[in-house]
């Protein structure tokens, strides 16, 4: 890791790859380009794989990527990456994982899920029990190969890094200072008209559907916030103890005329919702569905003993947060004392116009 340190601050140069050239690969290849490189780091775009060398070629022209490889073991060999992101179908998540460690890969960035039960790709069939089973242990050996490397292994739990969470963190942590800042209920949403990937559909390679590939982004967040509060609170994580959960398929069953603005999946689930219990008796419900006939949808909402904030975050037309006492938390700028109310606006977002929202911020004390 020193020496790779060192080659970057002799060039300035920083090598990324990326494997899968679909919905994934896509946003991962667009968001480097709009990385600010302040500290005068360039970004190159030197490899891609895919699971046809032909999407590896286009992808590549595409994006300007240097080189496209027919497997990632190669492109690992030829590049020798600062960062490595596993962006494909889930199936070749451990794999690709375990071979960016055995390369000593200084940054591997790992989409979700991060592995996919190892028995689908061998034709077998199992109960529950030992499906989680072998399922935590194809991990824990991706997490063993990466331990005994010089790489660090990134989880793109990508909203858990979202603003509204990081806010979130911090009134949490201002709350707690005041004998508040306990989250009563967390709800969270990843909707779309089905997914872009051509695996989604295969349980095999996705390893499922709405319940596993979409209702997993919201509670990443939901788990998260909650070990923040145990560890502010008293330097232990809240736990989760329950969970239960609903699986469908509903759009199979109807009509074709039914489906004609989605991505119709016949393996899998194209609605689900989860309901995680945790330890102090609090809830968090997760919905993810193919059935937005607009598109992609993520919200997630969190209400604390001190306040609600709304996060809307595909659209990302605004956040909300609502402060019953504004003495609690220090509320953003714009908003007012007692029964303060923060419109957080996207930088191109155009201004709300609700307006039981503006009555509402009309109403707030300290507010015109």
């Amino acid at each position: 890791m020193e020496a790779t340190t060192m080659s970057i601050k002799q060039n300035n140069i920083l090598r990324v790859t990326i494997s899968g050239t679909g919905f994934a690969g896509d946003f991962t290849a667009q968001v480097f380009g709009q990385i600010p490189h302040k500290n005068g780091a360039t970004i190159e775009l030197a490899g891609v794989t895919s699971g046809h060398l032909g999407n590896a070629q286009k992808f590549a022209e595409r994006h300007r990527v240097a080189r496209a490889f027919a497997s990632h073991q190669e492109m690992l060999e030829t590049v020798r990456p600062h960062i490595d992101c596993i962006a494909c179908a889930n199936y070749a998540h451990a794999q690709y994982a375990r071979e960016a460690a055995a390369a000593d890969t200084p940054v591997i960035v790992l989409e979700k899920p991060p592995v996919i039960w190892p028995g689908y790709s061998r034709g077998l069939d199992s109960d529950a029990e030992t499906r989680k089973i072998e399922t935590m242990e194809a991990f824990d050996k991706v997490a063993a190969a990466v331990e005994q490397s010089r790489s660090k292994l990134l989880y793109a739990e990508n909203l858990t890094y979202v603003d509204g969470v990081k806010t979130m963190i911090t009134l949490l942590g201002e709350a707690t200072q005041r004998d508040k800042g306990k989250i009563l209920l967390q709800q969270g949403v990843c909707a779309h008209q089905g997914s872009h990937a051509p695996a989604y559909d295969t349980p095999e390679k996705s390893g499922g559907g709405s319940l596993m590939n979409k209702a997993c982004h919201p509670l990443g967040p939901a788990l998260y916030l909650k070990q923040v509060e145990g560890i502010l609170r008293d330097g232990s994580p809240i736990r989760p103890v329950k969970v239960s959960a609903v699986a469908l398929q509903v759009l199979k069953a109807l009509p074709d005329s039914a489906g004609e603005h989605f991505r119709v999946m016949k393996n899998v689930d194209d609605y689900a919702r989860a309901t995680v219990v945790f330890e102090d008796g609090t809830v968090a419900e997760l919905f993810g569905h193919d059935l937005s006939i607009s598109g992609i949808r993520n919200t997630f909402s969190v209400i604390a003993d001190f306040g609600q904030y709304d996060m809307r975050i595909n659209p990302n037309n605004a956040n909300e947060l609502f402060l019953p006492d504004g003495a609690v938390a220090d509320a953003p700028p714009g908003a007012g004392a007692g029964g303060a109310l923060a419109v957080d606006l996207a930088p191109d977002a155009e201004p709300p116009v609700d307006r039981r929202r503006r009555g509402r911020r009309r109403g707030a004390a300290g507010d015109p």
